[in-house]
């Protein structure tokens, strides 16, 4: 059910949230807004679970006292969502199969055990929003992001 949302209010009221899951870690989110206010005609229910399941996984592999970091971007006709978090590397071989239904990295150690869905469910609703989505994994650092077309 699309509609005009506010994409960084969207963004906000789950890093808002996800503050509260990470609180007991010590774990920091920073948000990091380069657009202020955008709307776009989007599933404000479907897109909040995305970044919700992309947030609960940054913090299931980030570790105590750590920071992961959302960013919002505009670049000409696309803005972008990035979330950040530190940990070891995704192998290239496993970036493709992480988006796939109870598949997941066997690479990272965790807080807890998940059932590999959480990514599914991410691609299945971008897929669906016609989004452009992706990883990237290096120098200790990976960034689950998507892009939308304004």
């Amino acid at each position: 059910k699309k509609s005009e949302t506010d994409l960084y209010a969207l963004v906000e009221s789950e890093v808002i949230y996800a503050r509260k899951v990470a609180a007991p870690y010590r774990i920091s989110i920073l948000l990091e807004n380069g657009i202020g206010a955008v709307s776009l005609y989007l599933d404000p229910i479907k897109m909040s679970q995305v970044l919700r399941n992309l947030l609960n996984n940054a913090i299931n592999i980030t570790k105590d006292g750590e920071t992961i970091t959302v960013s919002i971007a505009r670049q000409n006709s696309v803005v972008r969502v990035e979330v950040k978090n530190p940990g070891p590397a995704i192998p290239p071989e496993e970036q493709e199969i992480i988006w796939e239904r109870y598949r997941k990295s066997q690479h990272q150690g965790s807080r807890r055990e998940g059932t590999g869905i959480g990514l599914s469910i991410v691609s299945t609703i971008l897929e669906a929003h016609g989004i452009k989505y992706g990883v990237k994994s290096a120098n200790g650092t990976n960034t689950f992001w998507f892009e939308i077309n304004q």
